[in-house]
């Protein structure tokens, strides 16, 4: 396809998110249009974000789109874009769909249907028993199991529908071509034959912490519900179940005993009205029952109004607080916490928020910074 390798470019250039990317292509009619635009045209179209214009120009005159395509395709990564059939569906209708997903492996089928089971990093014995026994049953109903492949109750859930002879998908934080964390060697040589791991990022991007929530958008996005399994109360697991409620998906959480701090975010779900797990065969037998009333009840509309939200949750109270600390000086996640005097957690996804947008940069350290 001539035009993927132009999908690719302009995805690579800092500072284009999903709506900027689309933005542009709209305005432009297409991504190798918007990417072979000239100045005036391109400041015509982003007149509120020169930063962005200035960015573009900088990454084209860098940028050999021939060059990204073929270094990909001798990796055996594929390139799946928004437009593409093989594209998850569940995922296109969410406010901010990836223009490319990044694949190594196989792609759930039109028909399959994804469940992501997610938790913390450190679990106890009865979350990991909980995340084996929970994405087993998944993956015998027939549902693709979507988790992070981080450590803990991610590693366990994988483990879990591949052991039952099931798919599973892997969404990393990172470039598709880098394991990590390292330790799952093996897993992701699994994953590979029996499902697929993915990213939104290109080759070589390294996993560093402020790109997870971004990540876990993926992971709840091409689900029809999540369960968490065992999570902290600052857990990313628990950002995965935010963009899970944004969305309007089912949100499905372990209960666990008061008195670990394993627990407190998964409880504090239930609190919040997550439907409780109570008991495996219970969550498979409720999940299979939604399946076909969801196929033929969800609202056609539903990613302008998911789009509508996210953007008035940017114009917000929390992301003027971020952009103030960032116009201060802060650059790191937990300065930029202590200036705004907010959670980490929920910087992180305001972050991500305003990375998508294009209002604010990542650099290759991790820091933040306003697009210049």
């Amino acid at each position: 396809m001539c035009e993927l390798k132009y999908w690719i470019a302009l995805s690579y250039v800092p500072g284009i998110g999903s709506r900027s990317f689309f933005h542009l292509t709209e305005v432009f009619g297409s991504p190798k249009a918007a990417w072979n635009a000239g100045e005036a045209d391109l400041r015509s179209a982003l007149d509120t974000r020169p930063e962005l214009v200035r960015s573009l120009l900088k990454t084209r005159a860098a940028t050999d789109p021939d060059r990204l395509l073929s270094k990909l395709r001798s990796t055996g990564v594929e390139a799946v874009i928004h437009s593409d059939p093989r594209y998850p569906e569940l995922l296109r209708e969410t406010a901010t769909p990836p223009p490319v997903l990044y694949c190594a492996g196989e792609l759930p089928g039109p028909e399959d249907i994804c469940v992501s089971v997610v938790g913390t990093r450190r679990p106890t014995l009865y979350g990991c028993r909980c995340a084996v026994e929970i994405a087993s049953a998944l993956a015998r109903c027939g549902f693709w199991v979507v988790s992070g492949m981080a450590l803990g109750i991610d590693s366990w859930s994988h483990k879990g529908a591949l052991d039952s002879g099931g798919k599973t998908i892997a969404v990393l934080g990172c470039g598709t071509d880098i394991v990590y964390p390292r330790q799952n060697r093996s897993l992701y040589d699994r994953i590979t034959h029996a499902g697929a791991v993915v990213s939104e990022y290109y080759l070589g991007v390294l996993p560093v912490r402020s790109r997870f929530p971004a990540r876990n958008r993926i992971v709840s996005g091409m689900s029809i519900a999540t369960v968490v399994v065992q999570a902290g109360h600052k857990s990313g697991a628990l950002i995965t179940a935010r963009f899970a409620m944004e969305e309007g998906r089912d949100v499905y959480a372990v209960p666990g005993d008061i008195h670990l701090a394993a627990s407190k975010g998964t409880n504090l779900l239930l609190y919040d009205g997550a439907a409780p797990v109570v008991s495996v065969e219970k969550l498979a037998s409720d999940i299979c029952s939604r399946v076909e009333a969801w196929r033929g009840l969800r609202p056609k509309g539903s990613q302008g109004a998911a789009a509508e939200s996210a953007q008035r949750g940017t114009a917000e109270g929390a992301a003027g607080k971020i952009m103030a600390a960032l116009n201060d000086g802060c650059e790191t996640v937990d300065a930029i916490a202590a200036r705004a005097q907010m959670d980490v957690s929920d910087v992180l996804i305001e972050l991500s928020l305003l990375e998508l947008a294009g209002r604010v940069m990542r650099h290759p350290s991790g820091s933040f910074g306003i697009m210049p």
